[in-house]
């Protein structure tokens, strides 16, 4: 019998990134990873160790991970993921930029109620002064250059070290 940190790392070769990714967060969200299971994995797996932040939550959807990935190997800040704010779930919070990222998925945006979820988030977003980026797999993937872009423009514009 073979454990699951070492299947993940045996399998790791064939694995794209975001593959890997996803793979190591659906078994901690299924609790197949324990914390220090994960950690050895870690340990065994420099590539693993590169793109799974241990004290992060770990992703909820493919589209996540992948946002993840980006964020990793194009050396951009990491927001906070998963976080609860003003009553609210909201993705990916870069909150000293006062920006909000929305992960948009076609299995959960495509529902009327969180429609109307988030369009009350957002409004209360602009109520008190933050952006709401909205990103779909398909700009993640077929305009990554330009996702880029625009990220770091915007974290710049918002960046509050800076004096403008």
């Amino acid at each position: 019998m073979t454990t699951v940190a070492r299947t993940i790392a045996d399998i790791a070769p064939r694995l794209t990134d975001e593959q890997l990714t996803r793979v190591i967060h659906e078994a901690r969200r299924e609790h197949l990873l324990t914390n220090r299971a994960l950690r050895r994995l870690l340990k065994a797996c420099p590539r693993a160790a590169e793109l799974v932040d241990p004290d992060e939550p770990p992703g909820e959807s493919a589209l996540d991970d992948a946002f993840r990935v980006f964020l990793k190997r194009r050396h951009l800040p990491r927001p906070e993921f998963q976080v609860q704010w003003h009553g609210h779930r909201v993705d990916a919070l870069y909150d000293d930029h006062r920006l909000i990222i929305e992960l948009d998925g076609r299995q959960d945006h495509g529902q009327w109620d969180r429609i109307e979820q988030d369009h009350v988030r957002d409004a209360l977003a602009i109520e008190l002064g933050y952006d709401t980026l909205r990103i779909t797999w398909r700009r993640l993937h077929k305009e990554a250059d330009e996702l880029e872009r625009q990220l770091r423009a915007i974290l710049a514009a918002r960046d509050p070290g800076a004096h403008h």
